[in-house]
């Protein structure tokens, strides 16, 4: 349930007029992991719901869907366009970590 309040709350509270560069991400999670939803793909990172955001293992990815061939930048793509999203929305942020805890 708290998932659904999470995404409800990244969705409506926009800082300014990015329309065109948050619309086309999707994120939904829960206390234990992260969907993000892009170009019709939805890949799952796990993690933990921390006081300030979401923290993302990098490590910890896995595809829901994907459509066509997996590419070396997707991964790069996803989490710039994540990044921008973060900029652009009040709230919940998504911070991308790896397994020795250094930030992506």
């Amino acid at each position: 349930m708290f998932g659904i309040k999470w995404l409800k709350s990244l969705k409506s509270e926009k800082t300014d007029n990015t329309e065109d560069q948050v619309s086309d991400i999707k994120i939904t999670g829960t206390k234990c992991y992260v969907d993000i939803e892009y170009d019709n793909n939805i890949v799952r990172f796990g993690g933990e719901l921390e006081c300030n955001g979401f923290g993302a293992d990098i490590d910890d990815m896995m595809w829901i869907r994907h459509r066509g061939e997996i590419t070396e930048n997707e991964l790069d793509e996803i989490v710039e366009k994540v990044k921008t999203h973060n900029k652009h929305t009040k709230g919940m942020k998504i911070v991308f970590y790896r397994k020795d805890g250094s930030k992506y």
